[in-house]
């Protein structure tokens, strides 16, 4: 009697964990909002953009030192497939990187800078995420969705058609800003814009 209300509890905990697994399997995989890329901009550069329309933003933006400023140095170069651009000063560091396919079209962006946002680091986690909603505003204001990491706000958009979270690298728009906790208020940001079917045209 007691092995056979032993079978039945051991049966009941074995259903109970077949149908926790079979519901985990069955919930849909969580989606990101989805864009139009060919809105986006970073730096006035866009995607599908020729080599030489880089070229002369690039020469315009980077080909000169701030008059204003003694302490800044600014350039750019360009070879066959990459233009990178680069600014220093006082009120801190710009990285330009723009890659072309074979055609001489701009498949992937990314722009990395340095700069003080605030006087502390909640305070420039604050700015930050002010920051983030404005783009979010200005490419869908109707994504909800929130990233945060250690001491760090992130706004991630997929191309049209690519759901997928795992597609945010090869076709999407990234966008991170990571405050240094010891730092005051400095802040390092990232934004990339890839389209990959650019790249294999």
């Amino acid at each position: 009697m007691k092995r056979h209300a032993l079978i039945q509890i051991c049966c009941a905990v074995l259903g109970a964990g077949f149908i926790s697994i079979t519901s985990a399997q069955n919930k849909p995989s969580p989606t990101l909002s989805e864009i139009d890329l060919s809105q986006v901009q970073i730096n006035g550069i866009q995607l599908d953009m020729s080599k030489a329309t880089v070229e002369r933003l690039l020469n315009h933006q980077f080909s000169h030192s701030d008059e204003s400023n003694e302490s800044s140095i600014a350039a750019f170069k360009c070879v066959k497939t990459q233009c990178q651009a680069q600014r220093n000063g006082a009120d801190g560091e710009t990285l330009l990187n723009v890659y072309f396919n074979r055609q001489q079209q701009a498949y992937w962006i990314v722009l990395q800078t340095q700069a003080q946002l605030a006087e502390t680091p909640p305070q420039c986690l604050v700015v930050a995420a002010e920051q983030l909603d404005a783009l979010r505003q200005k490419y869908h204001p109707e994504d909800v969705k929130h990233f945060y990491g250690p001491n760090a706000v992130t706004l991630r958009l997929n191309k049209q058609g690519h759901p997928d979270p795992a597609d945010n690298s090869f076709y999407g728009y990234r966008v991170q800003i990571k405050c240094e906790p010891f730092a005051r208020g400095i802040a390092s940001s990232e934004y990339e814009l890839r389209d990959k079917a650019i790249e294999l045209r």
